[in-house]
């Protein structure tokens, strides 16, 4: 059932019964064991606060229930998962790294060769676009429905379970973020390569080569990566975070319909919504993981400044189960 959650780009809206399946394991499991692990109290008392508060403010919203849900969904859905991880169900994050990886490449060479990428079970029809960068590339959509998305959930399970892999699939896991032709991917790829150098020290000679290959790009002058698109980016990011004054409160919006939100950046639009409280309490929960998922949360986070990738449903899953599981000195 984890693995059909995590194909929800593929398999659609069926994949929700994951979160059935997670919740109810999870209640039945806690009535049965009626403890919660010491070492989970706190994170157990914060996701039972932010759930108070949550409700709260549902009592308080004013659109659209299906629209409250949604959101709620989008935002807090990891909490559903993480109960069940908590009550013990299995999660074999190798496994499911390569089986990520393994598709991410073969859909690149899929819809750059044989299929229209239009055909594809994770192409959305409301897309903006289809580019064909360098004037050729099409960028598969992956596991979280969004090329950067994908690419940075599989930097953050490259990076924690770096040694458990064999060398062979640390190439294909760099590969397919390379596929994936990501900014802010192949950034925080070279960025955790150098900052983890205990950790990839073997890896270096390979990196020089991704560098030697943004280098390409850049001198080539492709949009993505050129200064003019940077320095665009740059400045639309901090706009939307001076234009947060206008909207920001203690509890958020009260009705979601009547702001603009930013899907490309979803940090953003969960403060509009949420408010200060809960948003800060979130962050206390990403606070409670540390040792070895300490720098995959921090990827999942920072790359959710640009898009939905903690949010999406694979996102979800995997930020749950790092805080179920790891961090057991908190």
């Amino acid at each position: 059932m984890v693995f059909f959650g995590w194909l929800y780009y593929y398999v659609g809206n069926i994949a929700f019964s994951a979160y059935i399946f997670f919740l109810s394991f999870g209640i039945l499991r806690s009535i049965k064991r009626k403890n919660i692990p010491r070492n989970r109290i706190y994170q157990f008392s914060l996701i039972s606060l932010l759930v108070t508060l949550l409700i709260i403010k549902a009592v308080m919203y004013s659109g659209e229930l299906t629209s409250l849900l949604f959101k709620y969904r989008f935002w807090f859905g990891f909490i559903v998962f993480y109960i069940g991880f908590l009550a013990g169900i299995k999660f074999n994050l190798v496994f499911i790294l390569k089986i990520s990886v393994s598709m991410i490449i073969v859909e690149a060479i899929l819809i750059n060769t044989f299929i229209d990428q239009s055909m594809m079970p994770n192409f959305f029809s409301d897309d903006a676009r289809v580019s064909r960068y360098f004037g050729f590339y099409l960028r598969p959509n992956g596991i979280a429905g969004n090329s950067t998305a994908s690419s940075i959930i599989v930097l953050s399970m490259l990076t924690y379970c770096y040694h458990s892999l064999s060398k062979k699939w640390r190439v294909l896991a760099t590969t397919a973020i390379i596929c994936s032709y990501s900014v802010t991917g192949l950034l925080l790829l070279i960025f955790i390569s150098l900052i983890k150098v205990r950790g990839l020290k073997s890896f270096m000679g390979f990196m020089i080569g991704i560098l030697v290959l943004i280098s390409i790009v850049i001198l080539s002058n492709d949009w993505r990566i050129s200064h003019d698109y940077i320095n665009t980016v740059f400045i639309l990011k901090i706009n939307q975070i001076i234009g947060l004054a206008d909207y920001i409160s203690f509890m958020g919006v009260h009705d979601f319909e009547k702001i603009k939100f930013y899907g490309d950046f979803a940090l953003y639009d969960m403060i509009l919504g949420v408010g200060i409280i809960i948003f800060s309490l979130y962050l206390l929960l990403v606070a409670t993981v540390t040792n070895k998922s300490h720098w995959p949360v921090f990827i999942l986070i920072i790359g959710s400044l640009h898009y939905q990738v903690v949010f999406s449903m694979p996102g979800q899953i995997l930020f749950a189960y790092y805080l179920a599981t790891i961090g057991d000195d908190i």
